[in-house]
């Protein structure tokens, strides 16, 4: 059915809905009325940080860059070229 879910902390979840829980230490789904869950947690270059809806979700701390410039060459995250003519 559509029925959705009330977590512990009282919190309705539609039916289908998946979340992080506090710390991201879970990640837990809604199906048919009932919760499951499963540890869950986040890798060890990102924090566990809210979102603008509020909902938890794995952060990265770090960040790189990539580049694409003319008849096209790529330089990759890791420093590698590919130069595709």
């Amino acid at each position: 059915d559509k029925c959705g879910c009330l977590d512990t902390e009282g919190e309705y979840h539609d039916a289908g809905d998946s979340w992080l829980t506090d710390k991201c230490a879970e990640s837990c789904s809604c199906n048919l009325g009932n919760i499951t869950c499963e540890d869950h947690s986040c890798n060890p270059n990102s924090v566990c940080a809210l979102d603008k809806y509020g909902d938890l979700f794995c952060q990265p701390t770090k960040f790189d860059r990539c580049s694409i410039s003319g008849d096209p060459h790529y330089r990759t995250f890791d420093g590698f070229s590919h130069h595709f003519q």
